[in-house]
């Protein structure tokens, strides 16, 4: 199984980003996605690739003016960001999915703008510490394996 942490993203579907996103899944692959930062609520706004994991995917207007249907992906676990009490970030993007998943993304020692290093915090950091953990997981099962 392949891991992918993808910290990005926008309001606007993708038809070549839905495809490539659902035959990586189909594969066995399984996409870390971070929900954004707009303090959006994600069944009223979007944020992709992270949305295509959503029930709420169905029924899609694209630019073009056509209506597609859009199937929700497995495999996909989409990342809010909370403080170290539990409570949802202020800028993080938000769900009531049942299959959201909350990591604690504030103050994570990261990359910064000007090839700098230092603590930073938002869907992108939490993303990358839920990956983190499932990596470890994944790693301890295969060495309990052998």
């Amino acid at each position: 199984m392949d891991i992918v942490n993808f910290s990005g993203g926008g309001p606007t579907y993708s038809e070549e980003e839905y495809v490539a996103v659902k035959n990586f899944i189909d594969s066995g692959g399984v996409l870390v996605a971070s929900a954004g930062n707009e303090r959006n609520r994600l069944e009223d706004i979007p944020y992709y690739p992270a949305s295509y994991g959503m029930t709420h995917v169905g029924r899609l207007e694209l630019r073009s003016g056509k209506k597609k249907t859009v199937i929700a992906l497995e495999n996909i676990f989409i990342v809010m960001n909370i403080y170290k009490n539990g409570e949802r970030a202020l800028s993080s993007n938000y769900s009531d999915y049942k299959k959201i998943k909350k990591e604690v993304g504030e103050g994570i020692f990261s990359t910064l703008l000007y090839e700098r290093y230092g603590k930073n915090g938002g869907t992108s950091q939490a993303a990358a510490a839920y990956t983190n953990r499932m990596l470890i997981k994944k790693c301890n099962e295969m060495n309990n394996k052998e």
